[in-house]
Order: C-alpha cells, then structure tokens, then sequence
C-alpha cells in the first residue's frame, strides 16, 4: 500500500504531545511543521485509526501539496498540476476552507477563492467535468493554510474537530478542552491500575478522559468523519476496525475520582460520565483540605479569568501547602497563574505553553 502525505492539528503548543501519540498509533514520525500542527507520512488507513482513537489531535489532513510560494498565482499554479480525479468523484461537491497567518497582499477569502479555481480547472482539464461547489455542506472539504511563504493544502478526513468529545453534555463555566485534558494525562505518565485524582474537576473531563484511556475505550466514538465521504476509501475497513478496538476495551482498573468544591459541577461531571460509559468518583470537597494522595494528581487550576473564586491566590497558597502533605508520584496542572506555583512549589520539571480559548496558559509538571 503507497504511502500518503499528512497534516494534524493539535493544541499550539502540544505538538510534542501530538507527535508521540501519532508515533505510537501508527509507527511515523512526525515533525511539527508550524505551532498547531505535525507533518508525516502514512498509509490511506491510517486516518481511520488517528480519526478514531487520537485523543491530542483535532483534525487529520491527507495533504496533497505543501512548499513555498511567492505569491497568488504561484499557488493557482501549483494547485492546478494536481490530479484530484481519484480524491473526488464527478459527482461530489467540495468546499475550500482557507487559513492565512503572516503579511500578505491577499485575504483568507481571496485564498480560498484561489484553490477553488486552481481545483475546479484542473479536473475539468482532467475529466471534463466542472466540479459543483457547496460551501454550507460539501462532500469534501479542502483545507489550506498560508504562513509567511509557506502553504499546505489537502483534504479534511475529520470534519467537526476531535476535541468535541459526544460525552459533553455539559461543558461549565471554564471547560478545559478534552485534548488539553488528555495531554495532561499523558505527561502524568498514568498507567492502567493507578489512581488518579483531580481536585479541581468541574465538569469531569480531566478524570473522564483518564478512564477512557485506562479502559482502551476509542475517545472519538458515537460521531461521524469527513472521510466516510471519500468514494476512494475501504469503509469496509473501518467498521472491521472498529470491532477490532471494542473488543479491546477492558474494565477500570484502580480509582480515578474527581472533586470539586461546587455541587453543581459535580452533578453535571456524573451526567457527562454516564454518558461516556465510565465509572468515576465524583464527590464535592475542598483541595485546600482534603486528603490528596494518589499516583498522578491531574488538573486544571482556578485560574480566575472567566470565574472568580474568592481570594484566588490565598486558594492557591493553601492548595500547594496541603498537596505538600500528601503521597503524590507525578503531578501535572494548567494554570494562568504559573508563578504563583513557582512561589509555593518551587522547581517543576517541564513545562508548556498553551493557547487555552484564547487564554495564555502553561501546563506544568512539578518535581
């Protein structure tokens, strides 16, 4: 089977994070290819294993073309050489979403008109046909991006980025993105067996994401992908895969539990877990007094942006004066308020940087 070309999108900032889990789904070895986002190869396949069970990526792209460019015409140009015939039949629609970052004399909107020309002339060339475009619902999506003088462009295999988890039916006040969550997991380095606690959980997705990977449950089940629009692909595959990965899955092992001080938010954490098919515990309390020992303590800190807990930084003071009494392995936290941890924790040993909503945010894994 040839291999393809790929694009994935991940947390700008988590690329790292992305890479492994991609080299450990399929075996490549991806390199970041700009800040939210890694290139690789692969098979065809593949994208149903990353669509399926990536729990860092949001979306998978089958590139058809990435390099340089110097200006509009060169793009035209260079999307024009494609042959597109085997990606998309005569009778499918397409639609070109198009993303520019960097100085340019052209707009998002002029490059997206660009593509879609430069795609629509070369399969008329091709097959005589004149592709129908459909911008609100499209049998395949192209996606491109210009950076500077660079551009990639190919073949949206996602649709609704992954880290729209189906279980989400409720997301709180300041919900940490389910990607964000997993990654955290993995630089916890939890293992199948440990406990696991997050004092801080609001509407459980940090633990929520734990017990799907202890489980081996798939995070991207109960959706639909862009791919299984693609007349090209073996869907036949997909579904034996799909068996295949179900009957891996295995029961909770060891305790995951998530606190959180509002009774509300722990309501809403038992309803989001039911209807992702886990057992956790979820009970209120406070992490400034509760016992806190555990193997990997994971969480997302008060960061007193959207919400305003009361004396933000006495909590914080009290919470790393308490976690310092406790039995903890590894800890792993995301907060706005990093020096405030270097203040009562000291030295952590990573740390990185997140764009969280719109919120610059580091996750931090502690000594």
């Amino acid at each position: 089977m040839r291999s393809v070309d790929y694009v994935a999108t991940c947390n700008a900032g988590l690329e790292e994070i992305a890479s492994r889990e991609v080299r450990r789904l399929i075996g490549s070895k991806p390199k970041k290819l700009h800040e939210g986002a890694i290139a690789f190869r692969g098979k065809p396949r593949d994208m149903f294993l990353l669509n399926y069970c990536s729990r860092s990526l949001h979306r998978i792209i089958l590139c058809l073309w990435k390099g340089r460019f110097s200006d509009l015409g060169d793009i035209y140009r260079k999307i024009r050489k494609l042959e597109l015939s085997e990606y998309i039949a005569q009778n499918q629609s397409f639609a070109v979403v198009a993303e520019r970052l960097g100085e340019h004399d052209f707009t998002s909107v002029d490059l997206a008109a660009t593509v879609g020309k430069a795609i629509i002339d070369s399969y008329r060339a091709s097959k005589g046909v004149r592709l129908k475009v459909n911008l609100d619902s499209p049998d395949v999506c192209f996606r491109c991006e210009a950076r500077e003088n660079h551009l990639w462009m190919g073949i949206d295999t996602t649709g609704e980025s992954l880290h729209k988890r189906w279980y989400r039916k409720f997301s709180g006040k300041a919900p940490v993105k389910s990607t964000i969550a997993a990654s955290m997991i993995m630089l916890s380095e939890f293992r199948y067996g440990e406990t696991l606690l997050d004092p801080f959980c609001g509407v459980g997705t940090i633990p929520i994401e734990a017990a799907l990977l202890a489980q081996r449950k798939a995070p991207n089940q109960n959706r639909s992908f862009a791919f299984e629009n693609l007349e090209f692909l073996d869907l036949d595959y997909f579904e034996a895969l799909k068996q295949r990965l179900r009957a891996r899955e295995r029961k909770l092992k060891g305790k995951i539990e998530g606190i959180d001080i509002a009774s509300d938010a722990i309501e809403q954490a038992r309803a989001n877990a039911r209807a992702a098919g886990v057992r956790i515990r979820f009970r209120r309390g406070d992490a400034t007094r509760i016992g806190l020992s555990c193997d990997r303590l994971v969480s997302d800190l008060p960061f007193g942006i959207r919400t305003s807990p009361h004396n933000l930084r006495e909590l914080y003071a009290k919470f790393f004066s308490n976690l310092a009494r406790c039995e903890v392995k590894q800890t792993v936290l995301l907060t706005t308020r990093w020096k405030w941890v270097f203040e009562d924790w000291g030295e952590v040993k990573q740390v990185y940087e997140v764009d969280h909503g719109g919120i610059r945010a580091k996750i931090l894994v502690l000594e």
